[in-house]
């Protein structure tokens, strides 16, 4: 390449921008012309109303879409179908389903609760005529001991907590893991596996 093609490149190279930005201001004064155009053939009154109207349709549009949006919240706050609604009450009313075992290696079966059982449940010693309103499961066939009371415990469900509760009504008082437990202290809770003592005989109280 010669030095005058060499001049000619480096002249081209310089004016690139040069073109690129009278390229952008032929294009900037255009638009500036409609503008212009533009707003001598709108007065100033018109383009308020336009403004107004922009406006005003602007509002409707978000009542419509609160509106739409009340309408679904009155119908469903929390956005439950009807039958997700009932299962769930349904399952917060239903009764959990335990057992009572012997607290040994075979774990014998002393007592089923489900959904049949009428509560309350008494723990005791049969001998006097059972009374109460609820079930009765007596505990002779499993201990001789004489400090098990006619009726020696109450076990109810608490369906809110969704957990059974013992309160102790005999004379001897009941243990609940270890702990003693009378009358006067209210019900107790039975977790899974917790162990009842009643004049010595050991059971275990088990959910299913």
């Amino acid at each position: 390449m010669t030095s005058s093609e060499e001049t000619f490149a480096t002249i081209v190279d310089c004016m690139g921008p040069i073109y690129l930005q009278y390229a952008t201001w032929m294009k900037m004064k255009k638009l500036d012309k409609e503008i212009g155009s533009m707003e001598k053939s709108l007065n100033r009154q018109n383009l308020e109303v336009l403004l107004e109207n922009e406006v005003y349709r602007a509002c409707l549009d978000q009542n419509d879409l609160l509106e739409k949006v009340n309408n679904i919240s009155s119908k469903n706050p929390r956005g439950y179908k009807d039958e997700d609604k009932k299962s769930k009450e349904t399952k917060e009313t239903k009764r959990a389903n335990a057992k009572i075992v012997v607290d040994d290696a075979n774990e014998k079966l002393i007592v089923e609760i489900n959904e049949n059982t009428k509560l309350p449940l008494f723990l005791g010693r049969e001998g006097k005529e059972f009374k109460e309103d609820g079930t009765f499961i007596n505990l002779r066939p499993f201990t001789d001991s004489k400090t098990v009371s006619h009726l020696h415990a109450q076990i109810d469900y608490d369906p809110k907590q969704r957990v059974y509760q013992l309160l102790s009504i005999g004379r001897n008082g009941t243990h609940i893991d270890g702990v003693a437990h009378v009358k006067e202290q209210g019900e107790c809770p039975l977790i899974d596996r917790a162990m009842i003592q009643i004049g010595g005989f050991r059971m275990k109280f088990v959910y299913c």
